[in-house]
């Protein structure tokens, strides 16, 4: 058995272990334990409160990120490991992105007004889109917060390269770049994999971007 398929038998041993609803369930569990906890805190000093919230915490948001993993594995456990886990298959088995385009044809002029290029992060809006954060525990269930990335390297690090590399969104939308990496970069809803990234700058230069476009639904190939 190859190193490929040895990952992959684990990886699907752990995901009949720790199915993605039960485990974000758990994780929303523990929110509520938490906020418990918060306000025993408020009413005591005791360190011992402090020690329980940060362990809750890192419980809590372990599940999370846990969750979007498995579930991002999905049906492509062979891309899954390739990707995530840098892993190299005896054949290609990366998804293919889109064609090469040359930007310096491309006017990738920002509106009238705007910075022409980021000034920073905007870490509140891109937390919305990082696993395990509590900002997108807020959003997941709502209608526009199912995309999110793995964790908050990868989120600055692709939404920054999004934007350097990326086409403008149309013309109304000079302000909103999109890129396709041609591999998994984050998860949508249903945690399936997205390779695409729309990276969004705001009138005062700040950035944050989130997976997009359609997900990856290729036939798995056999990894032997």
């Amino acid at each position: 058995m190859s190193e490929i398929e040895e990952a992959a038998a684990a990886l699907a041993a752990v995901q009949a272990d720790l199915p993605v609803a039960a485990a974000l369930a758990e994780a929303d569990r523990i929110d509520e334990i938490l906020r418990q906890v918060a306000v025993l805190a408020s009413e005591s000093r005791n360190p011992l409160l402090t020690e329980a919230r940060e362990k809750l915490t890192h419980a809590r948001d372990t599940l999370r990120r846990t969750a979007g993993h498995w579930g991002a594995a999905g049906s492509h456990l062979d891309e899954y490991v390739v990707d995530v886990l840098g892993l190299t298959p005896a054949v290609g088995a990366m998804p293919t992105g889109a064609p090469v385009v040359d930007v310096a044809t491309i006017d990738r002029a920002t509106p009238p007004g705007w910075p022409d290029e980021p000034r920073g992060i905007s870490t509140q809006k891109q937390a919305r889109h990082v696993l395990g954060t509590r900002e997108y525990a807020q959003r997941k269930d709502g209608p526009h917060g199912e995309s999110a990335f793995f964790d908050v390297e990868s989120a600055d690090r692709l939404g920054r390269e999004a934007w350097e590399k990326g086409l403008p969104a149309g013309k109304q939308r000079r302000h909103v770049r999109d890129y396709d990496f041609g591999y998994p970069v984050g998860v949508d809803g249903q945690g399936c994999y997205q390779t695409r990234v729309r990276a969004h700058l705001d009138r005062k230069g700040r950035l944050h971007a989130h997976p997009s476009g359609p997900v990856i639904t290729r036939v798995r190939k056999d990894l032997s």
